[in-house]
């Protein structure tokens, strides 16, 4: 049972005990944490619990995205082409794994006491795919959040392009 980090109160809960206060305004999308982490679907990676790698580009991009909030760079990696673009639109591109390396594990996400990527929207088709996100990260007792928009290429079931489109301005102001 995960600990309540809801404002409202601090209690454990569970999908059963889940009050008012751990869902949403409107009621959609769990508030809580601990909640959101209960309620998450399960993915399918591979043939019947085989432990192979995710087998879809969404789930591919999915992945890479936990990991990121993990922070675990070494599953990024694992995740990507020797190759990869990685772009930050209005900072710059990097390229290979240790390119990647240096960006996610430098600045805002190695100051973060806490990582949170919320997918707001995510859709694939063939190779390509693209998410609507919030990039959060708690630094102290404060939240920094940055909408993103972002693109994903693979190739052979890993990402080959990723480019990140965000403004920069809305990163320097919540500084």
């Amino acid at each position: 049972m995960r600990r309540c980090r809801a404002r409202p109160h601090r209690g454990n809960v569970g999908p059963s005990r889940a009050g008012r206060q751990c869902l949403s305004p409107r009621g959609r999308r769990p508030r809580c944490p601990a909640l959101r982490a209960e309620l998450r679907p399960a993915r399918s990676h591979g043939p019947a619990g085989s432990g192979a790698p995710p087998v879809s580009p969404d789930d591919v991009v999915t992945a890479l995205v936990r990991a990121c909030e993990r922070r675990d760079l070494d599953a990024v990696c694992a995740l990507v082409t020797d190759d990869i673009e990685y772009d930050n639109v209005p900072i710059g591109k990097v390229f290979g794994p240790d390119g990647v390396r240096s960006v996610l594990g430098a600045g805002v996400m190695a100051q973060a006491d806490e990582v949170e990527w919320r997918v707001l929207a995510q859709v694939a088709s063939g190779d390509l795919v693209m998410n609507e996100r919030v990039d959060r990260f708690r630094i102290g007792d404060r939240w920094i959040e940055i909408p993103i928009a972002a693109v994903f290429r693979l190739r052979d079931g890993r990402v080959c392009l990723w480019r990140d489109y965000f403004d920069l301005e809305t990163y320097r102001k919540q500084r």
